[in-house]
């Protein structure tokens, strides 16, 4: 009868029912919903239709009145129930999309070559990072089932945020430190050119000037060794400025450090003789004949 699908349909479910529901996904749930208000919208005129049967007794009326009363009532608090499923399911989706959205772009931000200078480093941070942060508010409250997605995620965007600011915090210093060491070598290897410049074309140079000369490459080749050992990473054009320098500063360090003591030992030949000269001269001084005419 119609009384007994009225009842049918607007029945409470059993606790049994309800614990089998929850194995349900949400839009398995809003379709079976659906499904019953759109029974009980069928029988409400099939109900007044047969309560304007001339042969339906006067005491059955006032029933079909409460069961449509009843049906409408049921039509309403379930339709209720499918709006608040529907904003749950739309909110799941939009969530599971917010989710994609960050994962994917922390993957293509994983992949990417990272460059290797600071400004390109920066460059990159200012494209990537504020899009990372755009779709990470849009996972920061998210329905309970996919919170901890979305919580893993949030962390690992803010790691990569934070490595790229440390790697980027590393090369500035990395590209300082390599300046100052470019900076540096070029100071060295000017001194040793202005050394070498002056013995081009086989120009000598004074005794005194060859030893500060000497020194002065002695130092300059100690400060290259210790600069080429100062970096872990040195650019190539440096390394082979502070080769070609220390080769130059050696090979005439060489040739100074074999021609000073020759130079040393006439020197003291010569200061020998000039003394031996002058004992002389002040012997014969003695004797009256070889004395000198006024």
């Amino acid at each position: 009868t119609l009384e007994k699908e009225a009842e049918d349909v607007t029945a409470k479910e059993s606790a049994k029912k309800k614990k089998k529901d929850k194995k349900k996904s949400p839009q398995e749930m809003i379709d079976e919903l659906s499904a019953k208000v759109a029974e009980a919208k069928a029988l409400i005129p099939k109900i007044e239709e047969a309560a304007k049967n001339e042969h339906l007794p006067a005491d059955d009326k006032p029933k079909a009145e409460q069961l449509v009363s009843n049906l409408e009532a049921f039509i309403k608090d379930v339709e209720t129930q499918v709006s608040e499923k529907q904003d749950e399911l739309d909110k799941l989706n939009n969530a599971n999309d917010a989710i994609r959205r960050l994962g994917d772009a922390l993957d293509d931000a994983e992949k990417t070559v990272v460059p290797s200078n600071v400004t390109a480093l920066n460059e990159f941070k200012d494209r990537i990072a504020p899009h990372l942060a755009t779709l990470v508010e849009a996972v920061k409250e998210v329905p309970v089932s996919v919170e901890p997605s979305a919580a893993a995620l949030r962390d690992r965007a803010a790691k990569f945020v934070s490595d790229l600011e440390k790697n980027i915090q590393k090369t500035g210093d990395d590209e300082k430190r390599a300046e100052e060491l470019k900076n540096d070598v070029g100071n060295a290897v000017n001194n040793v050119d202005d050394v070498v410049s002056k013995y081009q074309n086989q120009t000598t140079q004074p005794l005194d000037v060859a030893k500060e000369d000497a020194n002065k490459l002695k130092t300059a080749v100690e400060q290259l060794n210790k600069l080429a050992e100062s970096g872990d990473k040195i650019d190539p054009q440096v390394a082979k400025d502070i080769k070609d320098s220390k080769t130059k500063a050696k090979e005439l360090l060489q040739a100074l450090e074999k021609a000073i003591p020759q130079e040393d030992a006439i020197r003291r030949e010569q200061a020998e003789i000039n003394d031996r000269l002058n004992n002389l001269e002040k012997e014969l001084a003695k004797v009256d004949e070889f004395k000198p005419e006024d």
